[in-house]
């Protein structure tokens, strides 16, 4: 299961109000595809960081490719 990350938006994910999120290099998704949510960021910029914590799983419903400098 593909892993994807969430740094600022922990709270959200794990109460469920997370519902769209909007990430370049994600093209190949297709509705059904699941997810494993993790808290954190893979690029741990220091070894004292904490190992992502999975907070849920993901299954996706709905895919749009759109330009990411749409979103203003």
């Amino acid at each position: 299961m593909r892993q994807m990350a969430f740094t600022l938006t922990v709270d959200a994910v794990k109460q469920r109000r997370k519902t769209v999120t909007r990430r370049d290099g994600w093209e190949d998704l297709k509705p059904g595809d699941r997810l494993a949510a993790m808290s954190g960021s893979f690029r741990r910029k220091k070894k004292s960081a904490p190992d992502p914590v999975q907070l849920a799983v993901i299954e996706v419903v709905d895919v749009r490719v759109e330009p990411l400098d749409r979103m203003l």
